[in-house]
């Protein structure tokens, strides 16, 4: 579609999809702050914030400190060594987590004051129970810092709760022990006869402050003291404190404002200018139908199934669209290569997905094609560059898997995909996929998509290892009859994947050429030969389908008796049925 006839009015917008866009988010909040207050998004966006000083502040240190391994603290024993331990380091070590944590008790406390306390100046909707536990959450981890700090000598730097006076002397504050919490940590030290217990509930034996809390050595008040902080940074996990609160922002922003903003002319005219490559990112043309334009997460393509979608969108990619770009032509073998730089994936990382569309034309009718598919030594032969090297992890019938139900037979194969370049490893494919016949058209579709799957093979891992796994990758052969007589075959070959290919703009276009051109004179080949020429049909009588095709395509037809998915995409996309064609009289 050209920018000037992209029309944003035809596009559903995804909630889901659209708030990962910060400028749709600006937006958003620009359109919120005139109608209604932007309260929400401004906590959304504090809390990010948040979460992102909390993952990348000193935690490195912390996780070292409290390792297993660690001769300073081990949280999974909770026991202290003052054995070989340097006590230099490790008040060091207290120090720079100390200050990390009061970055964010003071980041959290903003957050706290602005959007969740009792009538605050942005107080959110968050419901009595998710604003009360979110307080109660946050008056543990103020009350055991402050503790900590007076215990250790820092009164001066304690900081008030919320409508405290500004100034706080070493007696202010609120005592520890009227904290109550689940989580808690067993200290003990070698110069101790009986163990202490550390929490949000007891970090401090009184909350009277000063030193005497503490064991008097050096090292003793630094364990004791790490062990408190232990428990503060693991209570001020983003997470952990505000995940509920972020839950019913999230959830009263869609529900509330949503709605009528992805249908406003703000939305729309900032749609138009931002245009249809934009849009597309979190949004699907509903404008021919729901169902048509199709749109896939990365892990969509990775789940141990086949639905409906993926046999739809097969189809609508064989349609002559403009977003096709011819690469070349062979007349004389009777194929054509084609490129989209469409994307079909609600993920702007994927920046490397190519999307690529062989078509050969076939002098031989769909039946035999049919055949030489099913017999695996044919396609090791046409199709060397992906099937050369290959497994095969078994077959599952339809609704056969009760941890994973798929309503179509599955088929699991892994291969190495040769990439055809010196010097460049294979690109290994590990897949489940399914074979459907349209009983309306005599369509035949065998859909794949990369997915990692338990195996049983031993040899798995020395099968894979010399090469590039292919973590994304759909993958689809689509025959139709064709021809005056109905004696002929369209084939489509469909991959969407990312290659990793150097140059990728590049290779990517040659290699589906040299693709195009190895299938048409391996399967022209194959055809010619077992059928002298076309005078007979291919003898199925020995064929050995290590892939399950076949048996994929015989359990589907049962389970979904007489029906045309084709008719059923086609009626989704225009809402009128072609004229049905007649129903093949031939068995697959």
């Amino acid at each position: 579609m050209s920018a000037t006839n992209f029309d944003p009015r035809n596009y559903l917008i995804y909630y889901e999809q659209a708030i990962q866009s910060k400028d749709f988010m600006n937006v958003f909040s620009e359109y919120l702050k005139e109608r209604f207050g932007d309260e929400i998004i401004r906590f959304m966006r504090r809390v990010e914030s948040y979460s992102k000083d909390y993952h990348d502040s000193d935690m490195h240190t912390f996780n070292q400190i409290t390792s297993p391994t660690s001769p300073t603290l081990s949280v999974n024993t909770s026991t202290i060594s003052t054995t070989n331990v340097n006590t230099k380091q490790q008040q060091r070590n207290e120090r720079q987590l100390r200050r990390s944590l009061k970055h964010l008790v003071l980041k959290a406390k903003e957050i706290i004051d602005e959007f969740v306390e009792l009538e605050s100046n942005s107080e959110l909707n968050l419901g009595a129970t998710v604003q009360s536990k979110t307080l109660e959450k946050w008056d543990s981890i103020l009350t055991l810092f402050n503790n900590y700090l007076k215990d250790s000598g820092r009164a001066s730097e304690m900081i008030r709760h919320s409508g405290e006076s500004d100034t706080l002397s070493s007696g202010s504050g609120k005592d520890l022990n009227n904290i109550q919490s689940p989580d808690t940590l067993t200290i003990s030290s070698g110069s101790l006869s009986s163990s202490s217990t550390c929490s949000s509930g007891s970090a401090s034996n009184s909350g009277s402050g000063g030193s005497g809390n503490f064991d008097s050595t050096p090292h003793d008040k630094s364990a004791q003291g790490m062990s408190i902080l232990t428990t503060i940074s693991y209570q001020l996990d983003p997470e952990d404190l505000f995940g509920q609160a972020m839950l019913m922002a999230s959830v009263d922003l869609k529900m509330s404002h949503f709605q009528s903003f992805s249908k406003s002319e703000f939305l729309m005219k900032f749609l138009k200018e931002k245009g249809e490559k934009y849009t597309r990112t979190m949004g699907v043309d509903i404008s021919k139908g729901y169902n048509v334009d199709l749109r896939f997460k990365p892990q969509d393509l990775r789940v141990p199934t086949i639905t409906d979608d993926y046999i739809y969108f097969g189809l609508g990619l064989c349609e002559e669209t403009p977003d096709w770009e011819l690469v070349t032509k062979d007349s004389k073998l009777n194929y054509s290569v084609y490129t989209s730089k469409t994307s079909y994936l609600f993920d702007n990382s994927s920046k490397g997905m190519k999307l690529s569309k062989i078509v050969i034309d076939l002098e031989y009718p769909i039946e035999d094609l049919w055949a030489i598919f099913c017999h695996t030594e044919n396609q090791m032969e046409f199709d060397s560059m992906c099937y050369k090297e290959h497994e095969c992890h078994g077959y599952v019938p339809p609704n056969s898997d009760p941890k994973n139900p798929c309503p179509y037979g599955l088929q699991k194969i892994s291969c190495n995909f040769d990439i055809k370049l010196p010097m460049a490893k294979k690109r290994h494919m590990k897949m489940v996929g399914t074979t459907i016949h349209d009983s309306g058209t005599d369509m035949i579709m065998i859909v794949k998509h990369a997915c990692d799957y338990e195996s049983s093979q031993s040899s798995a891992d020395e099968f894979s290892k010399n090469s590039l796994p292919v973590d994304t990758l759909l993958s689809y052969y689509i025959m139709f009859r064709c021809g005056e007589f109905k004696n002929s075959t369209r084939l489509y070959h469909i991959m969407y994947t990312d290659l990793q290919l150097p140059l990728q703009e590049f290779t990517s276009g040659k290699l589906m050429t040299k693709r195009a051109k190895m299938l048409s004179q391996g399967m022209n080949k194959i055809l010619e030969n077992l059928t002298y020429r076309g005078k007979i049909s291919v003898d199925t009588s020995c064929i050995i389908d290590q892939f399950g095709y076949s048996s994929a395509a015989r359990d589907n037809m049962s389970v979904h008796q007489g029906r045309s998915w084709y008719n059923e995409w086609f009626e989704k996309k225009k809402g009128v049925l072609p004229e049905s064609p007649e129903s093949s009289t031939n068995t697959f």
